[in-house]
């Protein structure tokens, strides 16, 4: 008899694109077929497969739905993704498979001009459907499953969170409730098997939503992209040197979407234990540039105002100068202005770029005239408003030690960072995080955003 792992490979001779099956692959074969035998382990029904990018999640999920339909043709079948029309992309390239000359003489013709045949849906000659949908969208009416049937058809999650909206806790949260409202429901049977096929995004994601409160039903398929070894699991496709390289230059990206394993991200405690200190300045530099956040004007007297000088090698960001304090308007123009002078020669070699000013409250005013006034290239900087992200966004960068201090902790204005830093919490209940604005800010703009990408780096 035919096994899936066969019938993955036949598929790639089918269509003239020989497929590579690694020792990876092997256990994924292994586990989707416990699923169609009920033979997972400790009787669980379900199973969720992790796997970094281009390991074959698209090809694998699309084929085991090809086989089982083959096998069990009457099978009610549902896929779902983070939206419709990577739901439809899936169903239409599973529908083209079926009619095709190969595989109708491996397991006949099951549909015909009698069935149903739509964009999100279409029906097999046996009574079978494969019905697809986004995560928001309605199910409501279609199920999985057959009664009285071993193996009946499953829920395919693919890709069910948008690797953009993984960072919001709104979006994550609502995915994993419409997992608890909506997918659970749609089985036919108690035993229809829900499978869940993604790379890791955070670590609250639905992996993680679906460890903390439904492990008992749920078997966990982690397939990390380096073994333990230290090895690529598929060098051809992702090799070792790449990984090393990703992991110095985007450790949250490694870490998730590659190794299965997110780390913790902001909103609790910045810990100053994963601050580096250095002696001297590396001789690689590359750019100067000063961060500012201004007090809001509404809260002048409570609200500090922060200027803070940053040197960068675009793969470590070093803190060379910070100037704090509560001014009014007047009084932050001319510090403003001296700061920039005194960082004209701060640093050997280096001259400050630009002066780069989160726009809103008097930040705005001080952006308008600095532009009038003075020669200093002034950028104005649109953040999110939501602080909790903009840390979230660059902590990565921060716990795998590239954002650097002077000497030690008892440099100037090194305890009031440290000391911010440390208060900063996930409420908004801190008293102040002007400082920890100037550093997400500077961190941005340069190593984890804009003066090196990421892609472009691997590629070299």
């Amino acid at each position: 008899m035919i096994t899936l792992k066969d019938f993955f490979i036949l598929h790639g001779k089918a269509v003239g694109q020989e497929r590579v099956v690694k020792p990876f692959h092997d256990l994924i074969f292994a586990r989707l077929t416990q699923v169609i035998l009920g033979r997972l382990p400790d009787g669980k029904r379900n199973l969720a497969i992790c796997l970094p990018p281009r390991h074959g999640k698209t090809l694998i999920s699309q084929d085991f739905l090809l086989f089982t339909l083959g096998l069990f043709p009457n099978s009610n079948n549902i896929i779902v993704s983070y939206s419709l029309d990577l739901a439809l992309r899936s169903i239409s390239a599973v529908r083209n498979v079926i009619q095709q000359e190969w595989y109708e003489k491996l397991f006949g013709k099951i549909v015909d001009k009698t069935c149903i045949n739509k964009a999100d849906i279409f029906t097999t000659k046996a009574g079978g459907q494969v019905y697809s949908a986004g995560i928001g969208g309605g199910i409501a009416g279609y199920g999985a499953g057959v009664k009285n049937q071993k193996y009946g058809g499953c829920i395919l999650l693919d890709d069910v969170l948008k690797s953009q909206d993984s960072k919001s806790t709104t979006e994550r949260e609502k995915v994993n409730q419409l997992f608890t409202d909506s997918i659970i429901s749609r089985s036919n049977t108690s035993n229809t098997p829900i499978i869940l096929i993604m790379q890791r995004l955070h670590k609250y994601d639905l992996v993680g939503y679906l460890q903390e409160n439904f492990s008992e039903d749920w078997e966990f398929l982690q397939i990390p992209a380096l073994d333990d070894n230290g090895k690529a699991i598929w060098e051809e496709t992702f090799s070792t040197a790449k990984l090393e390289k990703l992991k110095e230059i985007n450790p949250h990206a490694f870490y998730s979407q590659y190794m299965q394993a997110p780390i913790i991200e902001g909103g609790q405690v910045i810990k100053p234990e994963w601050f580096k200190y250095y002696s001297y300045l590396p001789n690689d530099l590359t750019t100067m540039f000063i961060t500012s956040d201004t007090a809001m004007k509404t809260k002048e007297r409570s609200d500090y105002s922060v200027l803070s000088c940053w040197v960068t090698n675009n793969i470590n960001l070093y803190h060379v100068a910070t100037r704090r304090g509560k001014w009014e308007a007047y009084d932050l123009l001319k510090e403003t202005v001296e700061f920039w002078k005194e960082m004209q020669n701060a640093v050997a070699g280096l001259t400050p770029s630009g002066l780069y000013i989160e726009d809103k409250a008097s930040g705005t005013g001080l952006i308008q005239t600095l532009q009038n006034k003075t020669n200093i290239p002034v950028f104005p900087v649109q953040v999110a408003k939501d602080k909790l992200q903009r840390v979230n966004d660059v902590l990565p960068y921060i716990v795998s030690g590239r954002l650097y201090f002077r000497d030690s902790p008892d440099a100037p204005y090194n305890q009031e960072i440290i000391s911010e830093c440390m208060c900063f919490t996930n409420n908004d209940t801190h008293l102040h995080d002007d400082i920890v604005d100037t550093i997400t800010m500077a961190l941005k703009l340069t190593i984890a955003d804009g003066t090196v990408s990421i892609y472009d780096v691997l590629e070299d």
